[in-house]
């Protein structure tokens, strides 16, 4: 399939929404009050982070995004809920509660980080908010009768094991495709989910050991997990060294697309955005995973969380696809 069409697809994106900040720069010197290097501030730039992350890359593939998640009353709150309402192709059904908005601030010096400074709350939700979640949730499958649901979790105390669950049985009962983009909690809330994408590390908590890619590429352990999530697709990344999936027909390897890395951040929100977004287009798992691939390649030769560009996604693609 060598023309990329996602135009129609929509997908509920679940997760803990942020912001990313960037403080821009240069060093000037060391500080004469103490042992630290001054930072001399130029620019500052906010990005949608996190969860509403993964509805700008879906929104950059040409599908609609349906974002549900939390946000303070705050300012960065309001700052979160004005880009929102820049991009027509998200639609917004995030709530306004009682905690802060999270925010990633990034201190950068001639493209080279310097420190991060999180301010967040990743206390688990109260019983009234997971109510509320759940109504939300129900409300926008209801709405927008989505093609698939993505659970982008940060483990920041939204995703809780009751909503994972419930989610995925309603969305199962109504035919509708859920992916998985976990974090090291409530993994085993996620079982039975369409397709679930660890990345190394979290793969390797999962199973409280170690791996090489040899022992990955081998499938047992693999398939032994991908059985235990019953999953249809399990996507590991892996890095440098790219994307390693089972399914029923056994275990595969897509290396990395060779390139300078400037930056990883974001790059396994574009992964699983695409993975959505393709399978949801009747796309096969072999070239979703070949276009996650390239997509997440791309945003790595960037700086900054950049979401996936879809000219530049379609060019490479079809550039090998000929």
């Amino acid at each position: 399939m060598s023309e990329l069409k996602f135009e129609g697809r929509k997908i509920i994106v679940i997760g803990d929404v942020m912001i990313d900040r960037y403080l821009e720069g240069n060093v000037a010197g060391i500080s004469p009050e103490a042992d630290v290097p001054v930072f001399r501030k130029q620019a500052v730039s906010n990005y949608l982070g996190g969860a509403a992350n993964v509805a700008v890359n879906i929104s950059n593939l040409g599908a609609k995004a349906i974002l549900i998640g939390l946000r303070g009353n705050d300012p960065i709150g309001a700052e979160l809920k004005s880009l929102l309402d820049e991009n027509l192709n998200i639609i917004d059904y995030t709530i306004t509660c009682p905690r802060i908005t999270t925010v990633k601030t990034r201190i950068i010096s001639d493209d080279k980080h310097l420190i991060r400074i999180d301010s967040e709350d990743n206390r688990v939700v109260s019983e009234s908010i997971e109510v509320q979640l759940l109504q939300q949730i129900q409300k926008a499958i209801k709405e927008e009768c989505p093609d698939g649901i993505v659970f982008q979790d940060y483990n920041k105390g939204m995703l809780t094991p009751n909503i994972i669950t419930e989610v995925i049985a309603l969305s199962k009962n109504m035919g509708i495709k859920t992916f998985v983009d976990p974090k090291f909690q409530n993994i085993e809330a996620y079982r039975h989910a369409t397709l679930f994408k660890p990345n190394k590390k979290e793969l390797e908590y999962l199973i409280q050991e170690q791996l090489s890619i040899g022992e990955m590429k081998s499938g047992e352990i693999l398939e032994s997990l991908r059985q235990r999530m019953d999953c249809k697709f399990l996507v590991v990344t892996v890095g440098a060294d790219g994307i390693i999936y089972v399914d029923n027909r056994g275990i595969h390897h897509h290396p990395a697309i060779d390139q300078d890395i400037v930056d990883v951040c974001g790059a396994g929100d574009t992964v699983i955005s695409i993975l959505a977004t393709a399978l949801c287009s009747d796309y096969s798992i072999d070239d979703a995973v070949v276009l996650a691939n390239i997509g997440g390649g791309q945003v790595c030769g960037v700086s900054g969380v950049k979401a996936v560009n879809y000219t530049e996604l379609k060019k490479e693609y079809t550039g090998n696809h000929r």
